[in-house]
């Protein structure tokens, strides 16, 4: 009985949000769409001329991270999947900051200090 209520729970839940945000419209959806489809982002980054992205890491160990691209008036502009070796590969050893990072691939799934070396590790699960 407990399964059968767990699963009907999961398709609920299913039904009420979109893993990859499939459903959205470039051009068409706005960021009041994207919320109702995906829920609220785990992070909303402000971009040049005025455009931000909307990170929503998904599935254990965030080993998907859908950023949302949103035009200044709120439209959708594209929704990609970032953890990706196309994205990784625009990445370059020594150049690529710490900003251009965050802004590409969204929020680390795991971020550890290392106090003797003042640096932070950041992680993110790819396939």
């Amino acid at each position: 009985m407990k399964a059968i209520i767990a699963c009907g729970a999961a398709a609920l839940l299913a039904a009420c949000a979109s893993y990859d945000g499939r459903g959205l419209e470039p051009g068409k959806s706005v960021a009041r769409d994207v919320e109702t489809l995906m829920g609220p982002p785990a992070e909303k980054l402000a971009l040049a001329g005025g455009e931000s992205v909307w990170f929503y890491p998904r599935n254990p160990f965030g080993r998907h991270t859908f950023a949302v691209r949103l035009a200044p008036d709120g439209t959708v502009r594209a929704v990609e999947q970032r953890l990706s070796e196309e994205y990784i590969a625009t990445l370059i050893p020594g150049v690529s900051t710490v900003k251009t990072v965050r802004e590409l691939l969204g929020p680390p799934w795991k971020v550890r200090r290392f106090e003797h070396q003042e640096r932070d590790s950041w992680e993110w699960y790819v396939r």
